[in-house]
């Protein structure tokens, strides 16, 4: 495992509270453009939306590229700068725009280790560390991101399901870009490209009441949510296991995914 700490430090300086347990993802300017228009890329970290602005902090990136009809080219970005990276529209298409960041290792006091368990849906976690009799021992854990938006090029939608081959991915099954208020959107999480089952998966709309949607992939990794409104939305899930390392008993990956539903 590769560790990075320059960036968690910077990260952690430059939010309120804690962002141990918040979700983390790309927010494109402007997730409907034209071909040669240019994208530029957000990172935002938080509970819900608007989290937190980030910049592209020395040390956080392991890979952060986009994928469109043309193949995989790197996101052009400055250290320090935000938005993180950018890049101009290619043919009509879907792009996905996906980051993956390095590890990092961080403690959590017992009881704010539990709370966060909690809001995540990781029982399986809270049921372990029962029954290890460690339930208000700290959490030593590390994590990693991974990050997806769609950017829809032309009107043309074709490549929104693109699988990118993250650690852990959701992967959309329904064409967001299709999609009207109130329809139901699938989407698939992959750990390292199978199908995961039982893990929650939770969408907010960036307009509007946070009112929060969630529900548990199916044995097929499937989940099935109404998303009631148009504009930007994002998704996130985490993974949690046991791991033997110096720095932490515990594993965690998260995956996130946003796009734009456009307004009819």
């Amino acid at each position: 495992m590769i560790w990075r700490p320059i960036w968690l430090g910077v990260l952690l300086a430059t939010l309120s509270g804690n962002c141990f347990a918040h979700a983390f993802w790309l927010v494109p300017h402007k997730g409907l453009v034209s071909k040669d228009d240019l994208v530029a890329i957000d990172l935002r970290v938080g509970v819900s939306w608007p989290g937190e602005r980030v910049g592209r902090l020395p040390g956080m990136i392991e890979t952060f590229d986009r994928y469109d009809a043309q193949g995989k080219q790197a996101v052009k970005g400055r250290d320090g700068a935000a938005p993180v990276g950018h890049f101009r529209a290619g043919p009509p298409g879907t792009v996905v725009v996906a980051m993956l960041t390095h590890a990092q290792a961080l403690t959590l006091p017992g009881d704010e280790f539990d709370k966060y368990l909690i809001e995540e849906g990781l029982e399986q976690v809270r049921s372990e560390r029962q029954k290890l009799g460690i339930a208000d021992a700290p959490g030593r854990e590390q994590f990693l991101r991974c990050a997806k938006t769609l950017v829809r090029v032309n009107s043309d939608s074709a490549g929104f399901d693109r699988v990118v081959d993250l650690p852990l991915e959701l992967v959309a099954v329904t064409d967001p870009f299709q999609l009207k208020p109130g329809g139901r959107f699938k989407a698939r999480l992959l750990r390292e490209g199978k199908p995961v089952a039982g893990v929650l998966v939770r969408a907010w709309a960036k307009d509007g009441p946070q009112q929060e949607q969630q529900a548990r992939t199916d044995q097929d990794g499937v989940v099935e949510l109404t998303l009631e409104k148009t504009g930007l939305w994002f998704l996130s899930a985490v993974q949690m296991h046991s791991v033997i390392e110096y720095q932490a008993d515990w594993e965690s990956i998260w995956a996130s995914l946003s796009f734009e539903i456009p307004t009819p």
